[in-house]
């Protein structure tokens, strides 16, 4: 099946790691973080993608 937006050209499933190296480092800190926040069960408050409370 292919996407069927204008503004894809395709889709693939990825483990977390993979899918993080495809990431501009900006948007590579923010997801990171998400994923963590996840583990954790958590909710994480980022600035600039960084944890600013521990």
């Amino acid at each position: 099946m292919y996407p069927r937006d204008h503004e894809l050209s395709a889709c693939e499933f990825l483990s977390s790691d993979d899918a993080l190296t495809m990431l501009p480092p900006r948007t590579r800190r923010r997801a990171a973080q998400a994923l963590r926040a996840l583990a954790e069960q958590r909710p994480a408050y980022l600035e600039n993608g960084e944890r600013s409370v521990p």
